[in-house]
């Protein structure tokens, strides 16, 4: 005789699955408020970089996101905001 599947009469686990919305352990995603829509960037960086990163931001009390938005803030404020040249068709 096969085994039964967690839930059924007899099985080792007598409680039914909970959904995924019922469970305590499942934290809501954060969500802050912004001023307009939001573009992701992705970027390729070492691992041990990436580490150090996120340690140094953790120890500070802060996400990884919050650090890289404040720099990215100030250079724009720095260098300013350019408008990209469109190209031409390519021929």
């Amino acid at each position: 005789m096969g085994a039964l599947r967690p839930g059924a009469a007899g099985a080792p686990y007598s409680q039914p699955y909970k959904l995924i919305s019922e469970r305590k352990e499942v934290s809501q995603i954060k969500t802050k408020e912004t001023s307009g829509a939001i573009k992701r960037v992705n970027i390729n960086i070492p691992t041990g970089l990436h580490n150090s990163f996120k340690a140094a931001a953790a120890a500070q009390g802060l996400e990884m996101t919050e650090v890289l938005m404040a720099y990215i803030e100030s250079y724009v404020a720095k260098y300013g905001y350019a408008t990209p040249k469109k190209k031409g068709r390519r021929k």
